[in-house]
C-alpha cells in the first residue's frame, strides 16, 4: 500500500508540472484557436532562468537570516523563470503569430513548428547542449560565523568557490568541499582555503547547500498549482481581463466590436500561460534535478496530450488531464515487469489515441458545432 501512495504521489507531482503547461496550450487555443507547439520551450526557458538565479545571482549572500535567505532565493527564482518565459511568449506573439493572424491554420501551425525547432537550436547556442545539474537551495556562511556551526552536521555538502588560473591564462571557478553530508562540521578545514580569491578578492565565506527533501518537493509541486490555477480561475472570472478574454473566445469580432483591445487580450494570454509554464520549468528542474536546450519538447507535447484529454480549451480540463496523464505514466510502469518501464513514454500517445477515438471533445470539453 506505501508503494501504491508513494507512485500516486509522484504521478501526481508528474500531472503537477504537466498541467502547468497544459494551461499555456488550452489558454491559447480559447483564445485564438492556435495550437502553439513552441510552449514546451517556454517551459524549457523558464528552467534555465532558474538555474542561473539559483547558480549566479547570489540572493544566499544578502544579510538575511537562515532559513528566510532560502525562501528569499527560491521566490526570486520563481519570478524570474515566470517572467522570462512570459516576456518571451509575448515577443513570439508579436514577431511570429500577430502577423500571420489572417493566415490558414496550416501556416500558423507551421509557424509554431518553426518557432519551437528555433528555440531549440537557440538554447543550444546560448546554454550549449551539455545537461546541467540543477542546482538546490543554498546557504551562505561568512568565516567569522563558522565557529558556531562546530559539530554540525547537514543534509548537503560544504564548500568554498573559488578561482583557478589554467596553463592558458584563463580563470575558471573551482569548489573545495569541507564537509560532506551527514559529516561533522570542522570549522578548522576552512583554514587553508582563507587565501583563495573569487573575482580577484579574497573569499569570505562558504556555502551549504540546503536540498528540499524529495517528499516536500512533490508537495510544494502540488501546492504551487493548486495556488496557481486558483489565481487563474479568480482572474479569468472576476476581473476585467478575463471578462475581456472570454469574449474575445467567444466572438473575436463582437469583441472588437464592443471596443476591446483583441491585440492586448491576446498578448496577455500568451503572457499569462507563459507565466504558468515558467513556474513549471523551474519546479521541473529543482524535482527532477537537470536542465538542457531539448528539455521542453516531450514535457511540451504530453502537456499538450493532457489538453486534448482534459478538453482543450476548459481550464479545469487542463489540469484533470495533466494529473490523469501523470499518474497512468508512472503506474503503468510501475506495475510492468521491468523489462517494459522504457516504455512509459508511449503512455500519452496511447492516451491521446483512446480519447480521440471515443471523445474527441475530451472529459471535459464540449463540441460547439462550427461557427456560420
Amino acid at each position: 500500500m506505501s508503494y501504491l501512495l508513494e507512485q500516486l504521489l509522484n504521478g501526481l507531482s508528474l500531472g503537477c508540472i504537466y498541467a502547468f503547461v497544459a494551461l499555456g496550450y488550452t489558454m491559447v487555443y480559447g483564445i485564438i484557436k492556435l495550437i502553439n507547439f513552441a510552449h514546451g520551450e517556454f517551459f524549457m526557458v523558464g528552467s534555465f532562468t532558474g538555474f542561473f538565479v539559483l547558480a549566479f545571482a547570489g540572493v544566499e549572500r544578502l544579510p538575511l537570516p537562515y532559513p528566510l535567505s532560502l525562501v528569499v532565493s527560491f521566490s526570486l527564482a520563481l519570478l524570474a523563470s515566470a517572467l522570462a518565459s512570459a516576456l518571451l511568449a509575448v515577443i513570439t506573439e508579436r514577431l511570429a503569430y500577430r502577423p500571420l493572424q489572417h493566415a490558414s491554420r496550416i501556416a500558423v501551425l507551421l509557424t509554431a513548428l518553426g518557432v519551437s525547432l528555433l528555440l531549440q537550436n537557440l538554447g543550444i547556442q546560448v546554454f550549449s547542449a551539455e545537461q546541467k545539474g540543477y542546482p538546490e537551495l543554498r546557504q551562505y556562511v561568512a568565516f567569522e560565523d563558522a565557529p558556531a556551526l562546530q559539530g554540525q552536521t547537514f543534509d548537503g555538502p560544504a564548500y568554498v568557490v573559488f578561482e583557478v588560473e589554467s596553463a592558458l591564462g584563463d580563470t575558471r571557478q573551482e569548489q573545495a568541499f569541507i564537509a560532506q553530508p551527514g559529516t561533522p562540521f570542522d570549522p578548522q578545514a576552512l583554514q587553508e582555503h582563507k587565501h583563495r580569491r573569487l573575482h580577484g578578492a579574497p573569499i569570505d565565506g562558504f556555502y551549504i547547500e540546503r536540498p528540499i527533501d524529495v517528499l516536500w518537493k512533490k508537495l510544494l509541486i502540488i501546492a504551487a498549482l493548486v495556488i496557481a490555477f486558483a489565481a487563474l480561475w479568480l482572474l479569468v472570472h472576476r476581473t476585467q481581463l478575463g471578462r475581456a478574454m472570454r469574449a474575445v473566445s467567444y466572438n473575436p469580432e463582437a469583441a472588437r466590436l464592443m471596443g476591446i483591445a483583441s491585440g492586448r487580450v491576446i498578448s496577455a494570454t500568451f503572457f499569462i500561460g507563459a507565466f504558468l509554464a515558467g513556474i513549471g520549468g523551474l519546479v521541473w528542474g529543482m524535482r527532477y534535478g537537470k536542465v538542457e536546450p531539448f528539455m521542453g519538447f516531450l514535457p511540451g507535447l504530453k502537456a499538450f496530450i493532457a489538453a486534448v484529454l482534459g478538453g482543450i480549451g476548459s481550464l479545469p480540463g487542463a489540469v484533470v488531464g495533466g494529473l490523469i496523464l501523470g499518474v497512468l505514466e508512472v503506474l503503468i510502469p510501475a506495475y510492468l515487469p521491468s523489462e517494459y518501464t522504457g516504455y512509459k513514454d508511449g503512455v500519452a500517445f496511447i492516451v491521446l489515441i483512446l480519447i480521440l477515438l471515443f471523445k474527441p471533445s475530451g472529459l471535459l470539453g464540449r463540441w460547439e458545432g462550427e461557427k456560420v
